[in-house]
């Protein structure tokens, strides 16, 4: 095996860690949900989101002081939606695909094929993506178990998005509330 891609895996890997430790750092816990820590970081804009530590085999929910703005049922849709990510091993997966597109893209790249390396990268993202999106609506799902449907869907509406393409990480609202109520 090719030593430059081992060490630009190796690399990726040990720059991944540093990130969302270097998040996880910037972060403070609010509260946990069967040992998983819920952290806030300082910003207005109501956003949350759940991630994965590798190195430590850690998950973790990160949301927005503007969630804490909102009413308990509206942040607890939000935590249980981030929950859902985790319970339903969404974290761990979207890593996978995220390192498996470097690993492929890297290894191509070190046997010179710049171009294929190109070529596989524009097609694996759509998919990524299409499998993200596909998250997104499970999560909603798994939420909708402990805070019902009615405030997801309000929560939906005032902060998701309109339109979704072949590059979006979420389904459009409408398509979101679709599945909830489908």
């Amino acid at each position: 095996m090719n030593i430059s891609f081992m060490l630009l895996s190796a690399i990726f890997i040990l720059l991944y860690n540093l990130f969302v430790l270097t998040i996880y750092k910037k972060t403070r816990i609010v509260e946990r949900i069967n040992g998983v820590e819920v952290r806030v970081y300082n910003s207005d804009i109501v956003n949350a989101y759940s991630m994965f530590i590798p190195f430590l085999v850690k998950n973790f929910i990160i949301i927005s002081t503007g969630v804490l703005n909102l009413s308990d049922c509206e942040k607890r849709a939000i935590i249980m939606h981030e929950y859902g990510h985790i319970k339903r091993g969404h974290t761990i997966y979207s890593f996978i695909l995220i390192f498996l597109t470097v690993l492929t893209t890297f290894y191509l790249f070190t046997e010179g094929l710049v171009v294929g390396a190109f070529l596989i990268t524009l097609a694996i993202i759509p998919f990524q993506r299409y499998l993200l999106r596909k998250m997104e609506l499970d999560a909603d799902k798994f939420a909708t178990k402990y805070v019902g449907k009615d405030v997801l869907i309000s929560l939906i509406l005032k902060y998701g998005d309109e339109k979704a393409s072949i590059f979006s990480t979420h389904p459009s609202a409408s398509l979101r509330i679709k599945a909830i109520t489908g």
